[in-house]
């Protein structure tokens, strides 16, 4: 969760609420942080490690609670390694086109990354460009398909515009491959959308 690896535990107490955020507090101690979501009542305290939160609320004949506990060094760990990968991708954009969003996601034995990249370039300087990093990637391009619909609003991280057209790139490279859009938008402004997916080796 957010680059956490969180543990969760639900339970449920005959005991009041109120009495209960008590018992949690005490145990807690100072310092620790104090939020209310409604009616829910969340408590956070960083032990060792760890950093530990305990979400409260009234139920139906008592207390209903929820238990999350991640380490700290995760999340830091996962932050640095985005900043980095973020800042690998920008640094290698020309002049005047901006990382828009880059998410990086797991999957069995895969690895995916989905980037939007705006550029007020042309559409034609756009795609050498694309072909010339994809290289550097070790992915040669198979085929390029020109005046292609561009793709749904979601997989354009809800951009606005639905209606311009477009090239699609298809590259291969030794386990991985991606698939990319090259769009001309409204307003002289193009867009990138690049996933690329990374088959993982089994371990031997």
């Amino acid at each position: 969760m957010n680059g956490h690896v969180v543990h969760l535990t639900g339970f449920s107490s005959t005991e009041n609420p109120s009495r209960l955020q008590d018992w949690y507090r005490k145990q807690f101690g100072q310092p620790m942080a104090e939020n209310r979501l409604g009616k829910k009542l969340v408590l956070g305290k960083v032990r060792g490690a760890e950093y530990i939160t305990v979400q409260l609320e009234p139920g139906s004949s008592g207390t209903q609670g929820v238990i999350a506990t991640a380490k700290l060094q995760d999340g830091l760990e996962a932050r640095t390694r985005g900043m980095s990968e973020r800042e690998h991708w920008q640094a290698r954009l020309p002049s005047g086109a901006r990382l828009l969003s880059h998410v990086v996601s797991h999957d069995a034995d895969q690895r995916a990354e989905h980037l939007v990249i705006t550029s007020r370039h042309t559409a034609e300087a756009n795609s050498e460009y694309l072909e010339t990093l994809m290289r550097e990637h070790g992915l040669m391009p198979e085929q390029a398909m020109k005046h292609l619909r561009m793709p749904s609003e979601a997989a354009m991280n809800r951009l606005e515009s639905q209606k311009e057209h477009g090239t699609l790139f298809h590259f291969k490279g030794a386990g991985k491959e991606a698939v990319a859009s090259v769009l001309s938008m409204a307003g002289g402004q193009n867009v990138i959308v690049l996933n690329i997916v990374t088959k993982r080796e089994a371990p031997r």
